[in-house]
């Protein structure tokens, strides 16, 4: 585990870097600002629905509504 706030690192250089322009936007970056790709089944629809269902019902058993 590392400290809480090495976890701004990357978004704040994606944010701030004069190395990255517009056409950049969208791009996928490791920690710590690596440019890289996804891992295989990232980006997999199904699964990303399977787990927001598994998740939605998870947090039901705190009393917490479905935000949408």
């Amino acid at each position: 585990m590392y400290p809480a706030p090495m976890g701004a690192i990357t978004p704040a250089y994606a944010m701030t870097s004069p190395d990255l322009e517009r056409s950049d936007s969208g791009q996928f970056f490791h920690p710590w600002a690596r440019r890289g790709t996804p891992q295989r089944g990232v980006q997999d629809i199904d699964l990303a629905m399977k787990l927001w269902e598994y998740l939605e019902r998870d947090v039901e058993r705190f009393g917490i509504a479905r935000a949408m």
